[in-house]
């Protein structure tokens, strides 16, 4: 079996001499790997013992018990134990794919078992399916489910199947014992194995309507964690509470914020407790969890950061299956129910922050919510909106009513019609449950994101119609490697068409424009990282809308003379209005002293945050990810700012 095997592989590469003879190689020794040079002080040095496993998994409790919110029957035994690794070999090259069968766990008829073991894994199969079955209709009775009657009548019958099963098994099986072989049971293995597959199916189907638990971290408890033991991720960098700087910077973000959001309903209800109204954004994306399925991720956390790292400003709320909604889409104006429900507890625990807040000391912080950061379809289901960008050629921004026909949103001139739409009417027609968050109920609250729009965006769809311009113009002759991409890649493929086009080489009118724009978005992407990651200064503002203007205009040139000469390169997409909504957040403004930077809404290590945390819910069963991953969590984030990794 694997033991033995096993066994033999170690004793070949530890321990088998191949110069040896036989004889030698049967003695007794020791390990011929494994030795090391040591120095004198170190062979001086006391052994310990290693550590236990019984003293590993103590001190990993520990650690669980001063993370908090392990106070529900938790048991460290069931999968938490490789929390302190949230990869889990998942991008082992070396490791072997398992094979993945419907019928795994059942033996061949060729296989080494004999016919007794053969037989008795044929009939537990036939044995769990019954407990399986069982336990289904105690719950369906339990939550007083009523949906289900077609579905149960089809399990029903799939039972009888397996059932009869089981006793021509047993009956066979007693008829001749000393006789039979397991050729003989070759027709009613292969029955076996097409009854559990169908009954798994009819299982998968009665699933009960009704309300299922879903496992969360509350804010404004975590929150108030955060503060007692790790102030300083919450504070910007401050481990004190009532320090003086705590009260400036957010009295003065406060200050500077009002100019742009002076409508946000914090200035009325917090109207002399600013320097205690911490600014914070909400963030939902989908991951990547069992199978390459779908697993929503809903995190929250501060607009002011401790730290560039995910790790430090991304604090887990839930994660959602897909599996678990994807049934239940109605499409983005009407919202999906599941999500629905997520967001209206999501918006309970975000006013009870901002209301009630949370004690440090001798202080009382609240925390205010901007908005909602992420990917434009996870903010239009999200947010049910009706404007999107999916409906061109009709109204397709949230922000304005352009569209690709009275409207056009490809309009980038500083009398555009768009323009005078922008604020005149709400995106959505059926209110999202996020809309009683205070400062929710507009459009401003979908917060713009150019990790979305340039790297992901239209910046990318720029790029790679160069590339493709440029070997149309027969430039690049050979083709490439086909290589998955990032959106860290896009910057490098501006750099180096940046590099490629200043060459002196007599290029063509679009090759011309193209450089301008690249330039021009590339220098506005660097200013927006290498300065301050919150407001900009007039100047700056200025020197960002400049490079965005010239962006649009350029691009818009681009796309023109493409199509006045009959080819599909540099697509007006959706995202390139998106951008001119954030050019035009840029533009100066009389006695305005700051300006929001772009990139403080930018999603980057929230993205990061999002992989990380659904590659956790890779290692764990599917039916206890939204537990497991957050007990995850909680273990990973405490080790880490403890500083024990």
């Amino acid at each position: 079996g694997l033991p033995k095997q096993k066994l033999v592989r170690e004793f070949v590469e530890k321990c088998y001499i191949q110069s040896a003879s036989a004889a030698e190689n049967k003695d007794w020794k020791k390990s011929v790997a494994g030795y090391e040079w040591l120095t004198e002080q170190e062979m001086r040095e006391e052994k310990k013992w290693p550590e236990q496993g019984s003293e590993k998994l103590r001190a990993l409790e520990e650690v669980m018990e001063s993370s908090g919110f392990f106070r529900e029957n938790f048991d460290i035994h069931t999968g938490i134990g490789d929390a302190v690794d949230l990869s889990d070999h998942e991008d082992d090259d070396n490791k072997k794919s398992t094979a993945k069968g419907r019928d795994k766990g059942l033996p061949d008829i060729d296989g080494p078992d004999t016919l007794k073991e053969f037989l008795n894994k044929y009939k537990k199969s036939l044995l769990n399916r019954r407990s399986a079955f069982k336990e289904v209709v105690e719950r369906l009775k339990t939550e007083g489910a009523t949906d289900h009657t077609e579905d149960h009548k089809e399990a029903e019958e799939a039972m009888k199947w397996v059932n009869d099963l089981y006793k021509q098994i047993c009956n066979k099986e007693l008829d001749d014992a000393s006789s039979q072989t397991k050729e003989s049971y070759a027709g009613l293995a292969k029955q076996v194995r097409d009854a559990l597959v169908r009954f798994n199916n009819c299982l998968s189907a009665l699933k009960p309507p009704g309300a299922a638990s879903q496992y969360i971290i509350p804010i404004r408890d975590l929150a108030a964690e955060i503060l007692e033991k790790f102030p300083q991720k919450l504070l910007f960098g401050n481990c004190e509470g009532d320090s003086p700087q705590v009260g400036d910077t957010l009295k003065q973000f406060w200050r500077f914020f009002r100019a742009i959001r002076p409508g946000h309903p914090v200035f009325q209800d917090h109207a002399d407790e600013l320097h205690r109204v911490i600014p914070c954004r909400l963030h939902m994306d989908e991951g990547t969890s069992h199978r390459k399925h779908a697993v929503m991720q809903v995190s929250w956390g501060p607009i002011l950061k401790d730290g560039a790292a995910s790790v430090n400003h991304c604090f887990y709320f839930a994660s959602i299956l897909g599996d678990s909604y994807k049934e239940d889409h109605c499409g983005y104006a009407a919202g999906n129910s599941i999500i629905d429900v997520i967001s209206r507890h999501l918006a309970i625990h975000c006013k009870q922050a901002y209301y009630t807040g949370m004690e440090l000391g001798s202080e009382r912080f609240y925390l205010a919510w901007i908005g909602l950061e992420g990917d434009l379809p996870a903010q239009a289901r999200v947010l049910h909106l009706v404007r999107h960008f999916t409906c061109a050629p009709n109204k397709c921004c949230p922000w304005c009513q352009a569209d690709d026909r009275d409207t056009p949103y490809a309009d980038f001139r500083p009398t555009a019609r768009w323009k005078r739409t922008v604020g005149v009417q709400q995106p959505w027609t059926t209110p999202s449950p996020l809309l009683s968050i205070p400062g929710a109920d507009t459009a401003e609250f979908a917060l713009t994101d150019i990790f979305h729009l340039c790297h992901l965006g239209i910046v990318r769809t720029g790029v790679t119609s160069l590339i493709c311009y440029l070997c149309y113009k027969g430039f690049f002759d050979q083709g490439g490697l086909n290589v998955p991409a990032k959106g860290s890649d896009c910057t490098l493929l501006v750099k180096f068409l940046l590099d490629y086009l200043g060459q002196p080489w007599l290029l063509d009118d679009v090759a011309a424009s193209a450089f301008q724009w690249l330039a021009a978005i590339d220098d506005f992407l660097h200013l927006c990282y290498t300065t301050d990651r919150i407001f900009f200064t007039p100047e700056q503002s200025q020197t960002a809308h400049g490079h965005l203007c010239t962006f649009a205009e350029k691009y818009h040139d681009c796309a023109s003379k493409c199509f006045a000469r009959n080819i599909l390169f540099f697509n007006l997409t959706p995202k390139y209005h998106y951008m001119l909504h954030v050019r035009d957040s840029l533009e100066l403004r009389p006695k305005q002293k700051l300006y929001m930077n772009p990139a403080a809404t930018s999603t980057q290590m929230d993205e990061d945050y999002v992989g990380r945390v659904s590659q956790s819910s890779r290692t764990v069963h599917a039916l206890g990810v939204p537990l497991r991953v957050g007990q995850k969590w909680l273990v990973y984030t405490h080790m880490r700012w403890s500083g024990q990794f």
